[in-house]
C-alpha cells in the first residue's frame, strides 16, 4: 500500500497540493491499465483520513478510485479510534492519504478559535490563530482568564467553532468579551465551497 501525506484540509500551498493529486492520479490511471485491460477496469481503493481529501481524491481519479473515508462526518480527527471494519479496509487499500498536522502561528490579526484547525489557514494570511484548547485538553480556569484577557486586548469578538468539539468554554469566553459563538467546519466534503464560506466568515471576524 502506498502512504501519501497531504494537507489539503487547511487551505495549504497550491504545489503541495498539485503534486499530491497528480500523484493519485497517475497511481490510480496505472494501476488499472496494468492490471485490467478489459472494458471495466478494477477500481483503485484509495483510504483518506477525512471527507474533503475524498472529494479532491474523487474529482482526480474519477471513475478510476473508489474513495473510503475513515473519521465520519462529525467525528473529532483528535480522539477518534478506527473500527476493526475500517481497518480491515485500509489493510486492502492500494493508497491511504492522511493528513499531517503542522500548526504555526505568525503575527498579525488574531482570530480565536477552540481547536487549532485552522494553522495553514493563518500562516497564508499571515494571521495569528489563538486556540482555546491546548494539547487535545479544555483549557483551565487559569487558561481561560488568560484568553478572555487577551481577546479584550486585541478587540475580539468572535470565537470559530467546530461541530465535533464541545463549545462550553468557547461560550463562556465570549459571555465574558460580549462576543458571539460561529460555528466553521474544516472536515466539510466540498471543500471548495466551504473554504468560500470559512473566509467569509473569518473576514467578518476580523472587521
Amino acid at each position: 500500500m502506498r502512504e501519501i501525506i497531504g494537507n489539503i484540509v487547511f487551505w495549504p500551498d497550491t504545489k503541495k497540493v498539485f503534486l499530491l493529486l497528480l500523484t493519485i492520479a497517475i497511481i490510480a490511471t496505472t494501476g488499472c491499465t496494468e492490471e485490467n485491460s478489459s472494458d471495466q477496469p478494477e477500481k483503485t481503493t484509495v483510504v483518506v483520513s477525512i471527507p474533503p481529501q475524498a472529494e479532491f481524491v474523487e474529482k482526480v481519479g474519477g471513475e478510476h478510485v473508489e474513495t473510503i473515508v475513515m473519521i465520519p462526518p462529525g467525528a473529532s480527527p483528535a480522539t477518534y479510534e478506527p473500527t476493526s471494519s475500517q481497518l480491515k479496509e485500509l489493510s486492502k487499500a492500494e493508497i491511504y492519504v492522511k493528513v499531517q498536522e503542522t500548526l504555526e502561528n505568525k503575527s498579525g490579526n488574531s482570530f480565536m478559535v477552540y481547536h487549532p484547525a485552522w494553522g495553514y489557514f493563518a500562516e497564508r494570511y499571515d494571521l495569528n490563530m489563538v486556540p482555546i484548547e491546548t494539547e487535545g485538553k479544555e483549557a483551565s480556569a487559569r487558561q481561560l482568564s488568560e484568553v478572555i484577557t487577551f481577546a479584550k486586548q486585541e478587540n475580539i469578538t468572535i470565537i470559530f467553532v467546530q461541530s465535533q468539539f464541545s463549545t462550553q468554554s468557547a461560550e463562556a469566553v465570549a459571555e465574558e468579551i460580549d462576543g458571539k459563538v460561529v460555528k466553521v467546519d474544516p472536515l466539510a466534503r466540498n471543500y471548495t465551497d466551504n473554504m468560500y464560506k470559512v473566509t467569509e466568515a473569518f473576514r467578518e471576524g476580523l472587521k
